[in-house]
């Protein structure tokens, strides 16, 4: 092959992929039609997929389709179609047996549907090969007031989430082991939420009280734990007489993060035609996105089509936790993934921040569980360690240099703490960090990427 004909094979390939990736990033969203926007155009106009009415949506960029919730029709369907709209809609399931279909989500890896009904309070799915209603065994009192579902995919506990309004709870793919999260929102209602795998957190948007007033409310974004819907942080929220940047009754909420963006649907700034905003994660650079004419009719669900799921990459950046609680009368506190990325790393390897040591090794470890401390949350074990934090330092080259350090701070057996040392995520034991509002280093054994030493 002459450097030439590879030159352009290889420019071709770019090409396309660039293309390609392109092509994918949109939203959709229902309502009288099944409606689209490029999301890499600033304000783009929408676009009709489907000339189909149909709410809730749900994407599947693997096989290329979007489903749809008909709830017009007396059968009660999920449709679905091409995501370019080509080709012919399609019924996946009929007489499928809600009031209302209000809610979809899929599991891609496994081809599942999921869909919620808010009237009766029940949570469905059923294959996608072979469609059949399979209803979840999950009692009308553990399901609460129905508000939105999401699904963690990853292994080894993948779980379905469902909100409330006030609480989420979650449960196994299949209804099993159905537990309420421990920690009730900070908000007066949650109508959307969608999880950030990235950093283990959960973003909701509804209303919250405007300044500790009562009597008024305005739109709000926030963010919990995974885990345990605990340190809870205000993204974005709305002052009571405006300008409105969450916007009136705003509803439902979806992440693009590897752009380091979320999307969410909402009223216009006063009392005009609906709208689809964004922001950043950290809730910076508010906007409406794109905006319903007086002449269509928008549903309050959307879906994300993207090219690239995967985190953000910083650049030569490292893994780093925070301390999320403390438990005084035990001694011990949870440390843990807080906005951090285990995949990629978070900060750049130049901040100097502390380093987090355990010991957990040599006589008498590891230590006992205390009986109060608590084993329930899957991501925040019982270590069997100690921990401390170092003084601020830039991480050293190498994980024989990171335990050096710990040793020589500490003494024998200690090294620097690491991302497994519970389950995963983050874990509980006794000792303490330094300053509790920083940020430190920790190591992971499986994430070359995440990392600032070898």
């Amino acid at each position: 092959m002459t450097a030439g004909v590879r030159g352009f094979l290889v420019a071709l390939f770019v090409a396309f992929t660039i293309s390609s990736a392109h092509a994918t990033d949109y939203v959709y969203w229902g309502g009288n039609r099944i409606r689209r926007a490029d999301l890499t155009v600033s304000q783009p106009p929408p676009s009709d997929v489907w000339i189909a009415p149909g709410s809730p949506v749900a994407v599947d960029t693997t096989t290329q389709r979007i489903y749809w919730g008909d709830n017009a029709s007396g059968a009660r369907r999920i449709m679905w179609g091409n995501l370019d709209g080509t080709g012919t809609t399609h019924v996946l399931l009929t007489n499928v047996v809600p009031q209302r279909i209000d809610e979809l989500d899929i599991d891609t890896a496994n081809q599942r549907i999921y869909w919620a009904d808010g009237t009766n309070l029940r949570i469905y799915r059923s294959s996608i090969s072979s469609p059949a209603v399979s209803l979840l065994p999950l009692s009308q009192a553990t399901i609460g007031t129905l508000r939105d579902i999401a699904l963690d995919t990853r292994l080894p506990n993948p779980k379905l989430y469902w909100l409330t309004g006030t609480d989420i709870y979650r449960c196994d793919l299949n209804g099993a082991n159905p537990q309420k999260l421990p920690n009730s929102l900070p908000i007066v209602v949650a109508y959307g939420m969608a999880i950030n795998p990235c950093d283990n957190r959960i973003v909701l948007v509804g209303s919250a009280v405007v300044q500790q007033i009562p009597t008024i409310q305005a739109g709000s974004i926030i963010a919990v734990d995974l885990a345990d819907a605990d340190n809870p942080t205000t993204l974005l929220e709305d002052p009571a007489n405006g300008p409105w940047a969450v916007g009136l009754d705003p509803r439902k909420i979806a992440l693009d993060v590897r752009a380091g963006r979320m999307y969410w649907t909402a009223a216009s700034d006063g009392t005009g035609p609906a709208t689809i905003r964004r922001a950043n994660l950290d809730g910076s650079s508010a906007q409406v996105f794109v905006q319903a004419s007086s002449s269509v009719t928008w549903s309050n669900e959307l879906s994300l089509s993207l090219a690239n799921t995967s985190c953000a990459v910083v650049q030569g950046g490292g893994l780093t936790w925070a301390q999320i609680s403390t438990n005084v009368p035990t001694g011990t506190v949870k440390v843990g993934c807080a906005n951090c990325n285990a995949y990629h790393g978070d900060t750049p390897c130049t901040a100097p921040l502390p380093m987090l040591c355990i010991k957990k090794s040599g006589t008498g470890f590891p230590l006992p569980k205390p009986l109060t401390v608590s084993n329930a949350d899957q991501y925040s074990l019982w270590s069997g360690g100690i921990i401390g934090t170092t003084a601020p330092i830039v991480p050293p080259a190498t994980r024989a240099a990171a335990n050096t350090v710990c040793v020589q701070q500490f003494g024998p057996d200690w090294r620097v703490a690491e991302f497994h040392d519970g389950s995963g995520w983050g874990f509980q034991a006794f000792g303490g960090v330094g300053n509790p509002s920083s940020r430190f280093w920790v190591d992971i054994n499986d994430q070359p990427g995440a990392l600032c030493w070898q």
